[in-house]
């Protein structure tokens, strides 16, 4: 995986990423190691920071007829602007209810969340020209839940989860540009329970409708807020074929109240909290494929 990032303040981020799979079976049972190494530089107009990963996750895995069980721990090494490592774990279940119908699953893992400028822009496109970019820590994610289907092309997903999250990455109002943003770290560990609920229906190739709800509740260590992160989002979006070669496609987002933090000057800035209300995003598109490897796409938002 590779990119280049340049933004319009001339702020540039370039990025390359390996991963690779060593496993052997014997009898049920798997035994492997997964890796990977992700170097990223990111230069903007007042710093120049490296910020590398390297991932071991070695593991051991057996799987039955209606069971998987993966058991593993996941060393990660963050080296450039910081530089730690932290053993954290790895480790999947999941087994079938009723086949085909209804699975349970469940876990407890740990990773580092990268933080990039990649990342950033996608989330908000006003950012500031200088920003300080460091990696979360993902101490624990705890999780469970059901999925399966309920019907010909009818698949659901319900989870919920409870993560501890140190230097959970937060945008914010920057102090000198109002109309921009900066982004602010929480400093502790930030606690975040949460509820998933997917369903999903295709048909063949001609149709598929999907439909997302995730609600989330912060408890963060060091800030009032989570800032601009929304309690719960919905998003409905469709895809479907008119003929072998036209496809449309349309998403509707639905993002709850926010909290900001902006500033007033008495000379000196002044934190307030401003609520921020809910809306509805609509985009939608269509592809038109000339042949197998050559279509044309457009895309309104």
């Amino acid at each position: 995986d590779l990119y280049f990032l340049q933004s319009l303040t001339k702020s540039k981020e370039t990025s390359f990423a390996i991963s690779g799979l060593i496993s052997k079976s014997w009898n049920s049972f798997d035994f492997g190691i997964n890796g990977s190494a992700d170097f990223t530089g990111t230069k903007d107009s007042l710093s120049n920071t490296s910020n590398n990963i390297l991932r071991a996750n070695p593991f051991v895995r057996l799987q039955g007829a209606n069971y998987k069980l993966n058991v593993g721990l996941n060393l990660v090494s963050e080296f450039g602007e910081l530089s730690r490592t932290n053993l954290l774990p790895a480790v999947t279940a999941e087994a079938d209810i009723i086949p085909k119908y209804a699975t349970v699953f469940a876990g407890y893992t740990g990773d580092a969340l990268k933080t990039s400028l990649h990342q950033l822009s996608l989330e908000n496109p006003y950012l500031s020209n200088s920003l300080t970019i460091k990696n979360a820590l993902e101490k624990s994610n705890i999780y469970g839940g059901i999925k399966g289907n309920a019907g010909e092309g009818m698949g659901y997903k319900v989870s919920g989860f409870y993560k501890t999250v140190t230097n959970l990455p937060l945008l914010v109002n920057s102090v000198n540009r109002l109309q921009k943003f900066d982004v602010i770290y929480d400093g502790g560990d930030s606690k975040i329970a949460g509820f998933e609920g997917e369903i999903s229906l295709n048909t063949l190739d001609a149709f598929s409708w999907t439909g997302k709800l995730v609600i989330n509740d912060y408890n963060l260590a060091t800030e009032r807020s989570a800032w601009s992160k929304p309690d719960f989002q919905l998003v409905s979006n469709v895809r479907a074929s008119v003929n072998n070669k036209l496809i449309v496609h349309g998403e509707v987002l639905l993002t709850g109240e926010t909290e900001a933090k902006t500033y007033t000057y008495t000379p000196l800035p002044v934190e307030n909290i401003v609520g921020v209300k809910s809306f509805v995003d609509l985009s939608g598109g269509a592809e038109y494929r000339f042949a197998d490897k050559v279509g044309l796409y457009i895309q309104v938002n």
